[in-house]
């Protein structure tokens, strides 16, 4: 049986024409570069938001651009993604970096708040991953991959009806214990992704997968990283509002 949907359709490495395969030493060296690139960017955008710098809002479109369309292409190609993961963690760098510094100005903290759960949350994930406390079974897949989509169907529904002057938006933006709620089932479910990737990763090698599932490996792990990031932000906003 498949352990992963989308993943096992690279488990034919002729497929792909490449003798090489993925390791999870390899894997873990394209995070690090990944994770580099999301620092330069972010590097960048606090350099042209500590001065000002009329580039600055160029540098906030340019960056959410530049990430979502390396981004669409690593999920649609994902023999593409490493040539797109960097430009994609750098552009992420870029944007989350103005955003929290522009955020930290209106909720002092949050953002330093929201870096520190984050990594706190992987690093407990990879813990109970690695002591098998938590399995990733085939049922706990299909499970986080139903909500994960319904959380989806539900931010496209309050995007697209706000274009109509919809105020569906205080659903998941307001402070009511229902919103607060919302949140922290989003922010558990983006945890427990985590648990996919890190199974990807070591399936992935066991399973012989192409060399290039490497960068999609840690593509994949960035963005559910970033994806943590954002949820845990909006929450830690929720609650303090009510104080």
């Amino acid at each position: 049986m498949s352990f992963n949907p989308v993943k096992d359709a690279f488990s034919n490495r002729e497929l792909y024409g490449s003798s090489q395969a993925m390791t999870q030493s390899g894997t873990l060296a394209k995070i690090s570069y990944l994770f580099a690139a999301l620092a330069v960017g972010a590097g960048l955008g606090w350099y042209l938001y500590s001065g000002q710098s009329s580039l600055m809002g160029i540098a906030l479109g340019g960056g959410f651009i530049l990430s979502l369309v390396c981004g669409i292409i690593a999920v649609f190609a994902p023999h593409l993604t490493p040539y797109v993961a960097l430009p994609y963690a750098f552009g992420q760098g870029i944007t989350l970096s103005i955003m929290a510094l522009t955020l930290e100005v209106v909720y002092p903290g949050i953002p330093l708040a929201a870096v520190t759960l984050s990594g706190a949350t992987a690093v407990a994930m990879l813990l109970l991953y690695r002591l098998e406390i938590i399995k990733v079974t085939e049922t706990l897949r299909s499970v986080l991959l139903t909500a994960t989509a319904a959380i989806a169907v539900t931010y496209l529904i309050v995007f697209v009806s706000s274009f109509f002057g919809m105020n569906t938006t205080s659903f998941y933006q307001n402070s009511s214990l229902l919103s607060i709620g919302f949140s922290l089932f989003v922010v558990g479910i983006a945890a427990f992704n985590l648990l996919l990737d890190f199974d990807l990763i070591e399936k992935g090698e066991e399973r012989g997968l192409p060399k290039f599932m490497e960068w999609y490996a840690a593509f994949s792990l960035l963005v559910t990283l970033i994806w943590l990031y954002l949820e845990i932000v909006r929450l830690l906003v929720k609650l303090s509002r009510r104080r």
